[in-house]
């Protein structure tokens, strides 16, 4: 059922409740896995899933340390982040879609981006979160003097791809322009903190919380 725009994620999270809000992604994202016959497409799907968690989390420790955000608003723009995955993964699981692992990556790098925006709009996330499902992936964005929540989701991908994954050449997430947009480092400051790397503890029960695990 469409909703009227919510200008402010925080108001969403306020409205929904943050469990509700994790219960339902939750719910969508392991009914589509357990559904799937197809061993690639449940394999898709985890990862899918597992991504959007983890960069979620990020998005929540590196708000708690950037002064002017909220953190439970950059969780859901994180955890929302790739949602384009979702229904193009379901659209050729449920019609049964005989497609190679190279067609499928092509379809979803073509299409995540745009199927993505069309959702958190139907939700009613409002511009903010469309923008950071449109344009967290462009790593050198330098759009405008302030940082934003897209700066946020934006490192916490590129973060994510330096430690666990391997795409081709990739900035590193200290040498784009958000980095510094959200007084994490200075140019030349060998002394800087490693934010994400000094909050291994809070990741995890971060993780934990949005994973429904208990400690």
């Amino acid at each position: 059922l469409a909703v009227n725009t919510i200008p402010d994620v925080r108001y969403a999270i306020i409205r929904l409740g943050l469990e509700v809000t994790r219960s339902a992604v939750v719910s969508m994202a392991m009914q589509q896995l357990f559904k799937s016959k197809s061993p690639l497409m449940k394999a898709r799907m985890k990862a899918a899933w597992n991504r959007s968690v983890h960069v979620s989390a990020l998005s929540y420790v590196l708000a708690r340390h950037c002064e002017g955000f909220n953190p439970e608003q950059a969780m859901l723009a994180g955890l929302v982040h790739d949602v384009g995955v979702i229904p193009i993964l379901d659209y050729v699981s449920r019609n049964q879609i005989e497609v190679d692992e190279d067609e499928l990556e092509a379809a979803i790098i073509k299409l995540h981006v745009l199927v993505g925006e069309l959702v958190v709009d139907y939700w009613g996330l409002g511009p903010e979160v469309v923008q950071v499902v449109r344009e967290s992936g462009n790593w050198h964005r330098d759009q405008k003097d302030e940082a934003d929540y897209c700066d946020i989701v934006l490192l916490a991908r590129l973060y994510r791809l330096n430690q666990h994954e391997s795409r081709g050449p990739l900035p590193r997430y200290d040498e784009v322009p958000a980095f510094y947009k959200l007084g994490l480092g200075y140019p030349g400051n060998a002394e800087q903190v490693d934010v994400l790397a000094e909050a291994g503890d809070e990741l995890a029960a971060v993780t934990a919380m949005l994973k429904g695990e208990r400690e």
